[in-house]
């Protein structure tokens, strides 16, 4: 349900604008009761990945937006899941754009927090080679 009720607000724009978008769901979030928010957050972050156009990665706006820890962790992992819990079926296949679209998502990671919230999901990536993970690992220290 509140996915649904989330992804509304991007459904019926053109162009969804990431602070406009941050502001309307967070005040929807709020209404909550709160053991759901953090859930919510997540269906936020996974509804703008679903529903919006972006080719240079989750907009920096809207994660600047959660200032909650507990829900920005959510919101980090949500991404990190987002970008990396699959492996490509073929590597060689992996456009400029997803690249640049998963660096530039890394890139925004910039608290301690942050980097700590999605350094723990890499173990989780078991299609990577330790030698990958460890790459990744470094990219979001």
């Amino acid at each position: 349900m509140a996915r649904a009720m989330l992804a509304h607000n991007l459904v019926h724009v053109e162009t969804p604008d990431p602070a406009l978008y941050a502001a309307q769901s967070l005040d929807l979030i709020k209404s909550f009761p709160g053991s759901m928010q953090t859930s919510a957050i997540r269906s936020m972050v996974f509804s703008w990945i679903e529903y919006s156009v972006s080719e240079t990665g989750f907009p920096p706006e809207l994660l600047g937006a959660i200032t909650q820890p507990e829900q920005r962790v959510a919101a980090v992992e949500a991404l990190m899941i987002h970008l990396f819990a699959s492996e490509p079926e073929d590597p060689s296949t992996q456009t400029r754009e997803q690249s640049t679209a998963r660096q530039n998502t890394l890139n925004l990671f910039q608290t301690p927090e942050d980097k700590a919230a999605a350094a723990r999901i890499v173990p989780y990536l078991t299609y990577l080679s330790p030698a990958q993970q460890q790459d990744l690992l470094n990219r979001v220290k």
